[in-house]
């Protein structure tokens, strides 16, 4: 896939999720140099299309020019119920916006195309990657569509 490329289009379903890879169990022990590492990652149902950036955070500020550059206009954007996403359908030309409420169910009970299992998917994927590695250095992660550094240890 190219880097200009954007995924979606005018009625697909466009998945998109953020992850944190790691975290210090009860918050105890020392502060490894990975643990602040979020993913905002996307993915195409139809074309099977995804991107993965890593980002700072998960603020607004953050994620909308990402979305704005990597989402083509029209498509149809299902998140989880962050609040972030608040109102990006309208400012970044989405079709639509579908939300997922993972406190109360996994895929819309009415609307059952609506669900984020994909991209979720992705992320159990990649944290498997990432645990699993024990390496030394620089981690990156080879995804189909993208190549990331993560972090160096």
């Amino acid at each position: 896939m190219s880097k200009s490329k954007k995924i979606g289009g005018p009625g697909l379903f466009v998945e998109v999720d953020e992850a944190h890879l790691f975290r210090r169990k009860y918050n105890r022990g020392h502060k490894i140099k990975g643990e602040s590492v979020w993913l905002l990652g996307g993915l195409c149902r139809n074309t099977k299309e995804r991107f993965v950036v890593r980002v700072p955070n998960r603020k607004k500020v953050t994620i909308w020019p990402i979305l704005k550059k990597k989402i083509a206009r029209g498509s149809i954007l299902v998140t989880d119920d962050f609040k972030s996403y608040t109102g990006v359908a309208l400012a970044l030309g989405f079709s639509a916006h579908e939300i997922v409420i993972h406190k109360y169910h996994f895929v819309n009970p009415v609307f059952r195309e609506i669900f984020t299992n994909n991209i979720e998917c992705c992320w159990g994927k990649v944290k498997k990657l990432v645990h699993n590695s024990g390496t030394n250095g620089i981690f990156e992660v080879q995804l189909p569509c993208n190549r990331i550094v993560l972090f160096s240890r």
